[in-house]
């Protein structure tokens, strides 16, 4: 993914999806990479990876809150850094409502306040929302 991030910077909104149910571990086998291409060192904080993008999107079936806080370091060290392009970014849950804990809802609204958009979305409406980024012609 990586590669052809950076072969292609038109291309400038990330999706990622797991809408398997399997086990908690292979879904974070799946986050935990997707979030280190795009969390940005402190050693290195102006060679930023993949500098163009402009939206970051997860998604998955089943999960727990530890995703909140890793997701939202990943966010957080893109935003510090000077002239970034990130400006909107979904989480989106498939199965049912994951609540964050009190100090990654005070992180998001310190970003939301900051101008970056922040959006959670569980159940229905997350299968909608990743039909959009899916976007697929049925044939007939």
């Amino acid at each position: 993914m990586t590669a052809i991030l950076q072969k292609f910077p038109f291309f400038t909104e990330v999706s990622v999806t797991d809408d398997d149910e399997g086990e908690r571990d292979d879904q974070h086998a799946i986050l935990s990479p997707f979030i280190a291409v795009f969390t940005i060192s402190n050693s290195t904080p102006t060679a930023m990876m993949l500098p163009h993008i402009t939206k970051i999107c997860f998604a998955c079936e089943r999960a727990d809150a530890v995703i909140f806080p890793l997701f939202l370091d990943m966010l957080e060290s893109r935003w510090k850094v000077s002239n970034c392009a990130l400006g909107s970014t979904e989480l989106v849950f498939f199965g049912y409502p994951i609540e964050p804990d009190s100090r990654s809802l005070a992180r998001i609204k310190k970003l939301q306040g900051a101008g970056l958009r922040i959006t959670l979305l569980f159940g229905h409406n997350a299968r909608h929302r990743v039909g959009q980024w899916l976007y697929n012609i049925e044939w007939t």
